[in-house]
């Protein structure tokens, strides 16, 4: 699996398959999924061994990765990060806090989502962009979409506590620049007010749509306006 750079040089990518048995665990991590069923144990091993990998590369050595109150790792001091997996892939992204003050990636398989599942997730201009879409692509594009509002989610979330739902961000693809815009509809926090806009990158990687968000500090922008 060739690696990923598509969140810029601050950003550590470290990625690969989920093996068919948990990677290995620190006995402090181990405890925490006892309860687990299978699959929960290897995306949990599989991201701490790819985020350690990640980790390895800024200096960090080796450590147990504990899950919060919210199930979210805990990254050693200094360090922010993120982890995405699906059932067949981990990706982990780790950055210096003095260089990036938050992060979120997810990865989807690259499978047309059901058009049911639309007006769940998309604002009725996304859906309105959607429809001018060739049909054999919309339901991919709109794959994009989720997976763009849920590395959003995952970066802004540590910042703000806020559980934002999929209506509350709206995201304009830039497929061929590998780019995707998205705007707070709704203020989490009043670092991020309403009609702020972030800029974040995707990539169709191994099978998956994998998308990422980069949150430098004082990035943060004023709400545009009309």
């Amino acid at each position: 699996m060739r690696p990923l750079s598509f969140l810029g040089q601050d950003v550590v990518v470290a990625q690969g398959p989920i093996p068919p048995h948990p990677l290995p665990l620190f006995p402090e991590e181990a405890a925490c999924i006892v309860r687990a069923i299978p699959k929960r144990r290897r995306e949990f091993a599989a991201g701490r061994w790819y985020a350690r990998r990640a980790l390895a590369q800024l200096g960090v050595p080796a450590a147990p990765l504990l899950p919060g109150p919210d199930r979210a790792p805990r990254w050693p001091a200094g360090v922010v990060g993120s982890i995405a997996h699906s059932d067949t892939i981990c990706i982990a992204a780790v950055a210096w806090r003095e260089r990036v003050q938050a992060l979120g990636v997810d990865a989807e398989p690259w499978q047309p989502l059901d058009a049911e599942l639309w007006p769940l997730i998309g604002t009725p201009c996304e859906l309105g962009w959607l429809m001018r879409q060739p049909p054999r692509l919309r339901g991919y594009l709109a794959r994009a979409l989720f997976s763009a509002k849920e590395a959003t989610y995952k970066c802004q979330y540590p910042l703000t506590g806020a559980p934002l739902d999929f209506p509350d961000l709206e995201v304009a693809l830039d497929p061929p620049g590998g780019r995707f815009t998205v705007t707070f509809r709704r203020s989490p926090d009043a670092g991020f007010p309403a009609g702020a806009s972030l800029c974040g990158a995707l990539l169709v990687h191994a099978g998956h749509i994998v998308t990422g968000l980069v949150l430098r500090p004082g990035a943060v922008p004023p709400p545009t306006t009309s």
